[in-house]
């Protein structure tokens, strides 16, 4: 399915039936796990709803983590 210029592919009937009944809801609910875990805006094909992400600067944040010294 398109939405919005970007593709969807689900595992059956349901599922895209659940997406088409409010398919911004599951898009926010996809960039707010994203807020959460940046590590998967390159993975998930997201760069362009997170312009400012870098895959160094997630890398050095993950090494700099409370209670880790930096490397």
């Amino acid at each position: 399915m398109r939405h919005r210029e970007r593709l969807y592919g689900f595992v059956d009937a349901p599922s895209l039936r659940a997406f088409v009944a409010s398919p911004d809801a599951y898009v926010g609910a996809v960039l707010a796990t994203v807020k959460a875990a940046p590590e998967l805006i390159h993975i998930l094909r997201l760069e362009a709803a997170f312009p400012a992400a870098s895959i160094g600067e997630i890398m050095r944040e993950h090494a700099q983590a409370p209670g880790q010294s930096p490397r």
